[in-house]
Order: structure tokens, then sequence, then C-alpha cells
């Protein structure tokens, strides 16, 4: 389809689009209406480009070109460029002209040589068609846009494209044209770094082809150097591009590949992927390596496209979920590639195998018959779930997919699976390219593997349970083998460490997003009595149950990684209420008389653990057991040095125990209160008394960060607390006020003790001296001055 070229059509449509969704107006449909006629065509032609023409070359080196129907005269040094343009953007020579012409009205505008503004209009106008994409495709269900029938009109456009097809023989469709741009990008892509890198002067690059970006960035500075010359020859053209145009151009074709990338995921999140279609992205996706940026876009439109939940009760979702359940070949060849086809990333093929299996639940679920149709057994299902949390699953998800959830200050990260990390990707990457998600894309990854997750523990629970079962009988073999090594004829079967990181997972999806994990907690966002039984759905009741279950873990790692998940499940003020009170149920279970009593070393040095129920009365008790046993080591002189240190899993809970404190507290005004009151916790002296102690530094961080929580302003006692924490730490002696004569090796105080007229730090100061400044990391200092 031939399309006469009309300047900035895009960019003036997108931004009236996108005026209209932020303000919907009705009485201007009859305008939208005629711009989408208008841009119907260049839309269905998406990044087509009219070939290059000897005919034209001719013409345009006669000095002639036409546009809108009339025939126009140029210079020689305009020839010259129109045709180096045609070489470098593959594009027709009359097209070229134009865009010359253009960029010449512009040169006040851009403060560049011509050449340089037809690129820029060139690379402008392909930015705002994907930008126009992305509004078309997005969800658009706000009652203003919907009762405006605005809605209604994008979608009737969003149906046009994706139903279309080519005039060629092969009738492509408009989205398979969107998998295509992808992929030439990715050669236009390698061939622009060739060709930054080569020493030739070489101009000739055909085949040329376009595909990404749509926020517009391909900008440049008011001056620039004028087109380099080359000798010329006949027939040849006298200019070429500087490095800085080229690279410029390079930078713009990896933007529009991630801006296709988000239009692939929009598409199966609307549920407008054909079975075709499907098959084409798990293809793409397996072919992908772990420096390609897009393996998360389209491996969010797979989850997106294979999630068996309907989002909406509409028809056209039902029909769609069962169009492909009722596919036999379908689903058998989807099973194939998922669990036969090699993919050069697993981890990826992990998580689309995992999402696979939950939609082959889903489908029989609705008609069990579907099973015996499609011969896939549930005890291959089974088998296609172990494989893919075998296969690292969970993990990829924390390391990669969620990088950019960032745990706490100094808190170690996960070894990450993808790049791009090497050189010639740092030297044209921004930090968001270097997670290889932009951050504009990342609120969809967290609800795409957030509803992974959801539909995972309610659809297995089977599975959970035979994981952390066999996980805790390997560790019970393992220190069994350990402790009797003549007993043992083999080596132990190293374990996994599934569960954990299936808690991380859930961990990293909340963590910094108030009030996004009310399901949990068995409320839904919408509900305003969250101690109303009655809105409890089944699967809130089964995420509750499995919340109740996590904390039921005995084993070290697990441990660890359910308190991470509890705090991030504890963060927004709807959230840390209802996390305070489950801690709290657990407090009445354990008895008010036995909170002392009972306690005992959380570890060993081999990593077994002691641990009562999760509550708060365990939680203080345990704090208090420490203080009492950390206090009294000190004290006596003869003690070996390793008496006295904690172990490292030790010292791993009781960070986690302050963490939950710390979020809990930092939102809910009732725990803040409640807890503050509490004569048995005393939770500021009880914190205060445990840092003072000597403790690792990252422990101590932990707990002035709880207590920064609670004196944190915003509440009516606010004023009362930050009172007790000045006297509180004034007497702890963490920061040094007194001047004491004291043994040197007295390691109960922060004091500044004088021992043989020399001058002893002790407490935080000692400590960011001798300890922080030498390496450089400052969890103790950077934690007591936010307290401050």
């Amino acid at each position: 389809m031939t399309t006469e070229y009309i300047p900035d059509l895009f960019l003036k449509l997108s931004d009236f689009l996108q005026d209209l969704i932020d303000k919907p107006d009705p009485s201007l449909l009859p305008r939208l209406r005629l711009e989408l006629d208008r841009a119907r065509p260049f839309a269905l032609n998406l990044f087509h480009k009219r070939p290059r023409n000897p005919k034209e070359a001719d013409q345009i080196r006669k000095g002639q070109f036409v546009y809108q129907g009339t025939l126009h005269s140029h210079t020689p040094d305009f020839t010259h460029e129109a045709l180096y343009l045609s070489e470098q953007l593959d594009l027709s020579e009359n097209q070229c002209a134009i865009l010359l012409q253009h960029g010449m009205t512009r040169k006040a505008r851009y403060g560049r040589p011509n050449a340089d503004n037809a690129v820029i209009i060139f690379y402008h106008e392909r930015s705002a068609l994907l930008r126009f994409l992305i509004l078309i495709f997005s969800p658009t269900d706000s009652d203003d846009v919907v009762n405006s029938g605005l809605s209604e009109e994008l979608e009737r456009f969003r149906n046009d494209l994706v139903s279309s097809r080519s005039d060629s023989v092969k009738q492509e469709t408009w989205i398979s044209k969107v998998f295509k741009e992808i992929e030439q990008s990715k050669n236009q892509i390698l061939k622009l770094k060739t060709q930054l890198t080569s020493t030739s002067t070489t101009t000739n690059n055909y085949g040329f082809q376009s595909t990404n970006n749509a926020a517009g960035n391909f900008n440049f500075g008011s001056t620039s150097a004028t087109p380099q010359k080359v000798s010329e020859k006949s027939n040849e053209v006298v200019v070429k591009f500087s490095d800085e145009i080229v690279q410029k151009m390079l930078e713009q074709h990896q933007s529009e590949r991630r801006e296709l990338g988000q239009i692939v995921y929009l598409i199966g999140f609307s549920r407008l992927l054909n079975r075709g279609h499907i098959l084409t992205l798990v293809d793409t996706l397996a072919e992908m390596n772990s420096q390609d940026p897009l393996i998360c876009h389209f491996l969010m439109a797979f989850l997106a496209a294979m999630d068996g939940e309907c989002t909406s009760a509409t028809e056209a979702e039902y029909s769609y979920l069962t169009g492909l359940w009722h596919d036999v070949t379908f689903m058998k060849t989807m099973t194939e590639r998922l669990t036969e086809k090699r993919w050069l990333v697993r981890q990826a093929k992990a998580v689309a195998l995992l999402q696979w299996c939950l939609f082959l639940g889903s489908a029989y679920q609705q008609d069990p018959r579907i099973e015996h149709e499609t011969q896939i057994w549930e005890d291959l299902i089974d088998q296609m779930v172990m494989s893919a949390i075998r296969n690292g699953a969970f993990p990829f998800m924390v390391s990669d997919l969620l990088a950019f959830k960032k745990k706490d200050l100094l808190e170690e990260l996960p070894t990450p699976v993808l790049g791009p990390r090497n050189e010639d990707a740092l030297r044209v990457a921004t930090a968001d390219d270097l997670l290889g998600i932009e951050e504009i894309f990342r609120p969809e990854v967290v609800s795409q593997i957030d509803r992974l997750m959801i539909n995972f523990v309610t659809s297995l629970q089977s599975v959970l349970r035979r994981l952390r079962n066999q996980e805790e009988d390997v560790h019970v073999s393992m220190r069994y083998q350990t402790s009797n090594p003549d007993m043992s004829e083999s080596l132990p079967t190293p374990p996994h460490h599934d569960i954990e990181a299936l808690f991380e997972v859930i961990a990293a999806i909340h963590r910094n997003a108030p009030d996004s994990a009310l399901v949990y907690w068995g409320v839904a966002e919408n509900q305003e009595n969250i101690d109303d039984p009655t809105f409890m759905s089944g699967r809130s009741t089964k995420l509750t149950g499995f919340v109740r279950w996590a904390s039921e873990c005995r084993q070290l790692g697990m441990v660890q990684s359910f308190y991470e998940m509890l705090a991030s499940l504890a963060t927004g003020p709807r959230c840390s209420d209802l996390a305070y009170s489950f801690l709290m149920s657990g407090s009445s279970e354990d008895g008010a008389s036995g909170m002392n009593s009972t306690m005992s070393r959380i570890a060993d040095a081999m990593g077994r653990i002691n641990i009562l129920a999760c509550s708060w009365s365990s939680i203080f008790g345990q704090f208090q057991y420490y203080i009492q046993a950390l206090q009294a080591l000190s004290m006596q002189k003869n003690s070996a040095p390793e008496n006295k240190q904690l172990f490292p899993p030790e010292v791993s809970i009781l960070k986690k125990y302050a963490k939950v404190i710390r979020q809990i507290v930092r939102y809910s005004s009732i725990a803040q209160a409640t807890l503050y009151d509490h004569q048995r916790y005393r939770p500021i002296q009880t914190l205060f008394a445990l840092a003072a102690c000597p403790v690792p530094l990252d422990l101590k961080a932990e707990l002035l960060l709880a207590i920064a929580a609670f004196a944190a302003p915003g509440n009516k006692i606010s004023a009362d607390i930050a009172r007790k924490c000045w006297l509180t730490l004034e007497h702890s002696q963490i920061l040094s006020t007194n001047s004491w004569d004291l043994p040197a090796d007295y390691g109960t105080t922060g004091a500044l003790s004088l021992t043989n007229g020399q001058l002893i730090r002790t407490g935080i100061l000692a400590e960011l001296e001798e300890v922080e400044a030498s390496s450089q990391i400052y969890p103790g200092s950077t934690a007591f001055i936010r307290l401050l």
C-alpha cells in the first residue's frame, strides 16, 4: 500500500489522543474518527518503507522530485544529500528528497545541517507512530473513557489493525509485521554497531530496516559538524554522517525495539494474539540470548497471553480462552515447544513452562475432557512443574525480572542471569538498560509475576507441601551424615532452596508497594472493612492459609526468606495493621507467661535452629534472651572471644525480626502505639539494649532502623517516643557522652574510655573509624543518621 508522506502526522495525532484520554470529550470524537481514518494506512504499513527506485534516483540526479503531485527543482548539493539519505535509510529516493526538503525548513529549529534535520524528522515520526500504537493498545477502561465513547472508538481501530492482512501472496497479518520489524531491528542494530567500529569509509548500508523507540529521544545539541565529505566518484554520493549521527541512530533503533516489545506485550495482554502468533512468540523467546533486553517484554507477553484466569468477565475473553483450550493441536505443539525445544536462556523457559502448566490446569478445571483429548496427563504436568522449579524459575524472577525491586541498604543481591552487561552495551546503555527493563514497563512486570505467583500458590498447594517436605528431609539427612560420618556411604545430596526462593519472589513483588498484598491477608483492594469475613473468597482463604503455613517453616533458609516476605507483605497502612494482628494472634497462642522461660539460642554453628511460633512474644522474647546472654558473656573476662559472638544464622534471623518490626511500625499507627506501651515487650529499651551489645554492624543497623520507625512523626505519641528515644540513647551510650575509666576490653558500652593515658573510642564512633571507614561500607552510621 503506497501512502503519501504527511509531515508530523503521528506527532500531532499522538498528542491529540493523549489529551483526549486524559480528558475525554464526546464532542471531539468526530474529529478523532477523521484523524484515525487518515492515519490508518500509515499504521497498517507500520515501518514499511517505499523501496529505492532507479527511476527516482535518475530523476533526483536531474534535479527534480515530486511532492503532492508537484514537480520540485533542487540544487546539486541537495541531490548528493538526498541520495545519501536514501542509501543510509534504505528508503525511496523521492521520499528522502521530501524529508530533506522538510529538513531545510526545520534548520532554524534544530540548528543542524539539512541531512541531519531530515534524519531527526524521520525518527521523530517513527517514535510518534510507536507512541500512538502504545496508546491504542493500552487498556482504557476508566469510567470517563468508557462513558465518553472513546474506548469503543479505540477498540474498533485496534481490531482493524490486528485483523488486517497484507495484499501479498502470504497475506501477512499486522501482528506478524510487528514480529518481523523486531527481528529486522536487531539486524539493523548490529549493522550500525559495525559501522561505528569499522575503520572503512564505505557508507553503503543497504537493507536498513527500522524498528524501535517511542520516547522520541532522537535529540542532538544545537550545533554539529557538517556531514563529512568523501572523494567523489561517478554516480556516488559525496557526504557521510558523523559518528555522532550514527550513534544516535543506533540508540534510536534500540529504543524503538523496546517500544515494539511493549506493543507485543499490550497485544498479548489484550488477548489479541492468535495461536500462530503465540507460537511465534515462544519461538522468538527460545532464540533470545541473555544479552537481549527484549526477553523480558516477550516473556511478560507470554504470561499475559497464557493467563488462564479471566481478567475481565467479557464474552471476548472467554471465547479467547476456550478457543485455545479446545485446540488440541495448539495444546500439544505448545507443550512440545516448552519441553523439548532448546532455549538459549533456560530460566526464561522455566518461567514460561510454569505458566503453561497453570494454563493447562485451568483448562482441565473448566472442562475435564480436555485432558483426554490432548493426552497431556496430570502426572506429566506435575513433572513439568517440577522441571520449571528445578531449572530456576523462582531465582530468575528475583535476580533478573524483579531486579529493580532492590532490597534495603547493604542486603546481598542475587547474581543476575541476563544482560546486557558487556562493554559494548555499557557504552550506549542507560541505567534502565542495564536491567533490560525500562521504568515505564516495570509495573507490568510486577503485575504479571504477581498473578503468576498467586495462581501458583492457590492452585498447586500439594506441590508446595512436597517441596517443603523434601527440602526438610534433605537437611535432616545432611545433619545426620555430618554428625555420623562413619555411618554414611555417600556424600549428602545438595539441598534445593525452592521454597525460600518462592518466598523471595513474593517479597520482591510487594517490596515498597503499599497495600499491594491485601489479598494475602484475605482482603480485596476495594474492601473497606478488613474484619468482615463475608468478603473472604476461596482464593483469599488459600492465600491467608499459605502465609500461616509459611510461618511454620523451621529450616534456616526458609525462615529467613519467610520473614523477608512477611516484611514485604506488611507494607502499607492496611497491610501493616493486618500483619500486626497476625503476629498478635500468634502471641496469644504462645501464652503470656512463657516469653522468656522457654527461650534459647535461635541457632547453632551448624545452622540447626530453634524458633517458637511466629509472634510478637517470640520476637521480643528472643531479643531479651540475647540481651541477657550477651551482657552476661561480656562481663566474663575469661570467656573465649568466640563464645561472645553470634552465629551467622542467629544474626540473620535477628535482622529479619528487626526488619519486620520496622516495616509494621512504619506504616501502622496502631502497632506503633500498642507495642510502645507494651509492658513486657518494652520495644525501645529492648532494641537499644541489644544494639549496645557486641553484635555485628549489619544487625545493629537493622535495630537502629527499627527504633527510627517508632520515633517517626505522624502519630499523637510520636513526640513522647522521640523523647524516650533520646533518653534511652544517652543511657545506652551507643553514641558516647561520658568519659569512663574502664578496661579496654569492656564491651557493653559506647563510651570514650581512658586507659594508660590513651583515648579509646567505643560504640558507633569506634565502628565508624575502625570498621566502616576501612571497608567503605557504612551500615551502622547510615542507620544511626536515619534515627537522628
